[in-house]
């Protein structure tokens, strides 16, 4: 069945994993999206502890999917990772939009204080998820040896 899906159809074998990637990738926008407007556990505690939990699991969500379904359209560890490291790089970029078009708008007056926040949050945050979901995406690439097996 391996081989059906690599030679046969290389288009869909491509376009699948990133499909379930960016699946993943709304899961998690909108469940930081629906925690970050409920504040059931307090403010702070839903926004230092509850948010950033909710976000790391689902970001490589898509990819759990996969792997979950028999790893059919995964083609190694280093996929796997990839496929990760894109979930967090997105997940980074619409979330730095949010940030500059909706919450910073009204900081857009002081544009010294604006430019310091968007280069800090598209370097920083960047850069942040991107290694928070490496972490992830370590423990997902031990999990695709046992599924291989």
């Amino acid at each position: 069945m391996e081989q059906l899906l690599s030679h046969d159809r290389p288009l869909k074998s491509y376009f699948i994993p990133i499909l379930y990637t960016l699946g993943g990738v709304f899961f998690a926008s909108l469940g930081a999206f629906i925690e970050e407007s409920s504040i059931v556990f307090g403010f702070t505690l839903g926004l230092v502890v509850i948010g950033p939990v909710i976000e790391e699991v689902l970001k490589p969500f898509g990819v759990v999917v996969l792997l979950e379904k028999g790893a059919l359209y995964l083609r190694s560890k280093s996929h796997v990772f990839w496929l990760c490291i894109t979930s967090g790089l997105v997940f980074s970029l619409i979330e730095n939009l949010l940030y500059t078009y909706v919450y910073l708008l009204p900081y857009f007056k002081y544009p010294h204080l604006y430019m310091e926040t968007l280069i800090y949050r598209y370097t920083v945050c960047i850069l942040l998820h991107i290694f928070t979901t490496s972490i992830m995406a370590i423990g997902l690439m031990r999990q695709f040896d046992v599924v291989k097996k």
